[in-house]
């Protein structure tokens, strides 16, 4: 590959991301494209990144505010009940900072990464941040019980 050539995984995100009038940028150094997301309950940053070598797109919503330590049980469990029965992705916390994250991620193995694959990792990932994030900001600020917004949530 030549050294001004862009990844091939990569390479496909951007298209994609071009075809539908996304604005982002890319992360300097990184196989990374960082945009801000408005969705219905908040704003957000979220990330896609490529690992070219096991050949993976990976997204990454980052929740605005991070977890206080007091909170952070009761987020946690928040989290896990969400992360029940999800077919794809999954919440991830960082128990040290209190860091919330919606992750989802495709594996192409020798094959090619489609438009509609991207579509699909980048759609599924901001439909549940969107879905959850006003759930999680009540568990957290607003002391709500975590069973009972999952409920809330999923019926």
């Amino acid at each position: 590959m030549d050294i001004h050539e862009k990844p091939r995984l990569l390479s496909a995100v951007e298209l994609w991301l071009r075809s539908e009038n996304w604005k982002f940028a890319q992360m300097e150094g990184e196989n990374a494209f960082r945009m801000d997301i408005q969705g219905k309950s908040g704003v957000w940053t979220c990330f896609t990144r490529t690992d070219e070598e096991r050949e993976i797109l990976l997204m990454h919503s980052i929740v605005p505010n991070r977890v206080p330590p007091a909170r952070r049980p009761a987020a946690a469990e928040f989290l896990t009940r969400a992360n029940y029965g999800m077919l794809v992705g999954n919440f991830e916390m960082d128990m040290n900072d209190g860091e919330v994250r919606f992750k989802t991620s495709v594996c192409v193995a020798g094959g090619t990464l489609s438009p509609g694959m991207i579509r699909k990792v980048v759609s599924y990932n901001l439909s549940t941040l969107d879905r959850y994030l006003t759930g999680l900001n009540k568990v957290v600020y607003g002391e709500a019980d975590p069973a009972k917004t999952i409920d809330e949530i999923e019926k």
